[in-house]
């Protein structure tokens, strides 16, 4: 009976031990065949889409586009065309100094000359009506001591300062594009450099 007992128990043991290497062999097998799959359906997609050839930009271009976009060299041509208003402004302000002014009332009529009049001071029981007065007050400048001279001769230092500062700031943009441009070159080539070095000291 014990020996009987013994052989059963046996052969569930058996049982147990293929079953576990059976599961262990599958969980073997399946990551490796979609591991050995991915490159494939990978090398499928690279051969199906092949990489588009990076094209060469010239320093004119990154340059250009500078020039086009950086703000500040549309600030210096608003500079520009402020110092322009201004030489106008010197130019004819000192001859538009002047003003108008128009007034419109009701008032009541009054009789007799200026010298001798019928009327009170304020004849209210007179005929009344609409009255109004234009004007126009002004002056000319004949001669102002050197002032309007200089003043234009300032307008014009203005705007030759304000031409000054684009010409400026233009050089310093196409000085930082092109020093960034060459030092990336000058990156590159070096990176180029020393990969080729550690493959021959490696050979």
């Amino acid at each position: 009976m014990a020996e009987a007992r013994d052989s059963s128990y046996k052969k569930r043991m058996v049982r147990f031990c293929a079953l576990a290497v059976t599961a262990w062999a599958m969980l073997g097998v399946v990551p490796q065949g979609t591991a050995q799959d991915a490159p494939a359906s990978e090398a499928q997609l690279a051969i199906d889409d092949p990489p588009l050839p990076a094209r060469a930009r010239h320093v004119d271009e990154f340059t250009q586009s500078a020039i086009l976009r950086y703000p500040g060299l549309k600030a210096n041509s608003s500079d520009i065309d402020a110092a322009q208003a201004r030489l106008r402004e010197a130019k004819l302000s000192p001859f538009m100094q002047f003003e108008g002014q128009a007034r419109f009332f009701v008032a009541p009529g009054a009789r007799g000359t200026t010298t001798f009049s019928p009327d009170p001071q304020i004849p209210w029981a007179n005929r009344w009506g609409p009255g109004g007065e234009v004007g126009i007050e002004g002056g000319i400048p004949i001669y102002t001591f050197g002032k309007y001279r200089a003043g234009k001769k300032a307008a014009r230092a203005g705007i030759s300062a304000a031409e000054y500062e684009r010409d400026r700031t233009l050089s310093r943009v196409v000085f930082d594009v092109r020093r960034a441009y060459f030092g990336t070159q000058l990156a590159l080539d070096l990176q180029a450099m020393l990969s080729e070095g550690k493959d021959k000291l490696r050979t």
